[in-house]
């Protein structure tokens, strides 16, 4: 099975009736890494770079694991560098992976629809064979990215960025039904595999987290 989608199967199970996953995106971030690690997975963290007594300074990160219910780490050289940005969350073994992870909740200052922040990122992830996005939506703003929004809040898109999210993201009541759903899109000429997820987290509200990398992602391999 596709690792990130056997994280996604856990992550959906594991945060199922967390109220505050789509709030802040550090959180979700940390919830991300914590269900990695629990999965056997070791993440590199960045650290200050090393002095080279022969000129420059060498790369370093702190890797994590968990072993035996507690936190390790370790200081070493870093082993994956991004040319450009940052990453959130960044896979060393059983394989490398750099992951997206955004929130879009249906509250606070992240309430904006916002397409095209979020459309870069899917391009990112198009443009990388290591790189992979995680995203998870309050049921309000997944509405405004599957063409169902009730609102206009937000800046108003660019139609290509848009468009994309309309024609690929399911509609709510599907996924719903279906409780996961996977599905395909091209980008950039690029084909990439998605799939959803559908959390009933309180009697009242709901989200959808979504996960995506190339059809020709480096983890397939």
């Amino acid at each position: 099975m596709n690792p990130l989608f056997e994280f996604g199967n856990a992550l959906a199970a594991e945060t199922i009736n967390d109220q505050f996953l789509a709030i802040s995106e550090g959180y979700f971030r940390v919830s991300c890494i914590k269900l990695g690690l629990r999965m056997g997975w070791i993440v590199q963290e960045g650290a200050q770079n090393q002095h080279n007594p022969k000129g420059g300074r060498t790369p370093r990160a702190d890797y994590l694991s968990w072993h035996d219910g507690h936190l390790h780490w370790e200081r070493g050289e870093r082993v994956v560098s991004i040319a450009e940005g940052s990453c959130d969350m960044v896979i060393v073994k059983p394989f490398q992976m750099m992951i997206e992870c955004k929130t879009k909740p249906d509250i606070g200052t992240k309430s904006l629809v916002q397409f095209d922040s979020i459309f870069e990122d899917v391009r990112r992830v198009a443009g990388n064979r290591e790189c992979a996005f995680l995203f998870v939506f309050d049921e309000g703003l997944y509405r405004s990215f599957s063409d169902e929004k009730e609102d206009n809040r937000g800046r108003k898109p660019s139609p290509a960025a848009a468009r994309w999210f309309y024609n690929c993201f399911p509609k709510l009541g599907t996924l719903m039904a279906e409780g996961s759903i996977a599905f395909h899109a091209l980008v950039d000429d690029v084909d990439i595999d998605m799939q959803s997820w559908f959390q009933r987290h309180s009697p009242h509200h709901s989200r959808v987290i979504c996960a995506g990398g190339r059809s020709d992602a480096s983890w397939l391999q």
